[in-house]
């Protein structure tokens, strides 16, 4: 920058161990707006009677331990302790914790950069999707009353 006599300067210095003084917040619309339709077509789909109340339950429940894991991945990641396997976080996703993992990946800012973790739970989120879809088929009836007996 330049100072009042328009000589160059250094603006916004900082010591490189100094910590940032602000917290930025990144998050990428994207990602953060596909979970929220999600969360509310899922809601629309139990509200409108086409799927049983176990189906969001589950969801919930899914994405809340999804959640917590990624957040304690990104602390383990933090200070160099065990870290939980790519694929464990995998199989999160599969299981219905794909929108928590969203959320997660964008607060946290953890695994939202990697290329190929991204291709991989991209894909767990649409096979889940997809078993969602075949639920809501006529293949699916049978599933559907099964569950909605659960609740």
């Amino acid at each position: 920058g330049s100072d009042a006599q328009g000589r160059c300067c250094a603006v916004n210095v900082r010591y490189a161990d100094e910590k940032q003084a602000t917290v930025e917040l990144r998050i990428s619309v994207v990602p953060m707006l596909l979970a929220i339709l999600f969360s509310a077509l899922l809601a629309h789909l139990v509200g409108s009677g086409q799927i049983p109340m176990v189906v969001a339950v589950v969801y919930l429940a899914a994405s809340l331990v999804t959640f917590m894991n990624y957040a304690l991945d990104k602390g383990a990641a933090q200070s160099g302790q065990w870290r939980t396997q790519e694929k464990t976080l995998h199989m999160m996703g599969i299981a219905g914790g794909w929108p928590g993992a969203i959320v997660a990946q964008q607060l946290f800012r953890h695994k939202s950069s990697k290329r190929k973790f991204q291709k991989k739970f991209w894909l767990t989120a649409m096979i889940n999707a997809g078993a969602l879809v075949w639920l809501l088929s006529p293949y699916g009836a049978d599933m559907r009353l099964l569950l909605d007996g659960m609740i």
